[in-house]
Order: C-alpha cells, then structure tokens, then sequence
C-alpha cells in the first residue's frame, strides 16, 4: 500500500515535519519494489483433485 508515502506527505503538509531522507525513501522504494515481486511472482493454486481422482478410477 502508499501508506507511509501518503503518511510522509501529509505529515510534511500539516505538521510541518520534514522529508524523510534520501536513505529513507531509497528503503522504502526497495521494500515496495519487493513487495510487488513477490505478489506477482506468486504461484497460482491449481486444482489437482479431479486429476487425482480420474487416476484413481483406472486403477
């Protein structure tokens, strides 16, 4: 999610906090990067029980 983007931001707006740092937004851009390779990269279920039970009949 940009939480903590959006959460920067407005913290910056109105409470006149500053930025997070250059090392600051380069960590959060690795974990989203990260996070979005392991939601694409996901394998997919499949089902494999009516795979399982046609091979059981020809038995």
């Amino acid at each position: 999610t940009l939480e903590p983007v959006i959460g920067s931001l407005i913290g910056y707006a109105v409470f006149d906090t500053s930025l997070p740092g250059r090392w600051t937004w380069f960590g959060g851009a690795v974990l989203m990067i990260g996070l979005l390779l392991i939601v694409t990269a996901a394998p997919t279920e499949t089902d494999t029980n009516n795979q399982t039970l046609e091979a059981s009949k020809d038995a």
